[in-house]
């Protein structure tokens, strides 16, 4: 009866802990090496608990593709360019804002930039233009997908804030070699629901970024 005692005792831990600090992890630092504690990848714990973490993995994913999306965006621009990959988008728009010349001209249209070419722009810059209209047509696609994913976010943090530890136990007591293991994937999955509500946010606030960069080029 300890053994299991104990492990009741961590997993109501591990709840509290996730109620507590929910939406806070993903923003916090690694006070040694000064970085952004890093994702942690949801993984199935072979319990009913899955229902929430695997709602919370689409979550995870759909901000995963979000975020290839817009490296390939970018990859794409500084490509047409001739930049090296990794370039920031600022830098890749002064260096196309300088090889178009007065050829270019952005406007506001349906409240997101677009870029345009008069006639007799290089073939490069003309592909530059074009990968920064799909970048554009990318991000107000995926502001919407995130923002979207905003009341799924609280919906699986709250399901997940209402796990029951002692029925988490009674499902691995049968084997109770098992326990550690999913006691370590059950709590490393509420870890990573409480780093979602912040990633949506971080994701959100690079895409509008991008957006009042480019639409900083009709100034």
């Amino acid at each position: 009866m300890r053994p299991m005692r104990s492990i009741m005792t961590l997993l109501v831990a591990g709840t509290v802990i996730f109620t507590a600090t929910q939406g806070d992890a993903f923003a916090k630092k690694d006070k040694a090496a000064g970085t952004e504690t890093a994702l942690v990848e949801i993984t199935e714990t072979g319990t009913s608990a899955d229902n929430v973490f695997m709602a919370a993995k689409a979550i995870h994913d759909t901000l995963n593709g979000i975020q290839t999306d817009l490296q390939t965006g970018n990859d794409n621009l500084t490509s047409a360019l001739g930049l090296t990959q990794g370039t920031p988008l600022a830098d890749a728009l002064a260096d196309l804002k300088t090889k178009a010349g007065d050829k270019l001209t952005v406007a506001m249209d349906g409240g997101m930039p677009k870029l345009s070419l008069a006639d007799g722009a290089p073939d490069n810059v003309k592909a530059a233009v074009d990968s920064a209209n799909s970048f554009v047509a990318m991000h107000v696609d995926a502001i919407k997908k995130a923002k979207d994913l905003v009341p799924q976010a609280q919906e699986v943090a709250a399901q997940a804030a209402g796990l029951d530890p002692a029925s988490l136990a009674k499902e691995v007591a049968t084997n109770p070699m098992d326990i550690p293991k999913v006691m370590k994937a059950v709590a490393n999955d509420i870890k990573a629901v409480t780093q979602t509500p912040k990633r949506i946010d971080s994701v959100v606030g690079v895409l509008t970024t991008d957006i009042d960069t480019i639409t900083a080029l009709t100034k």
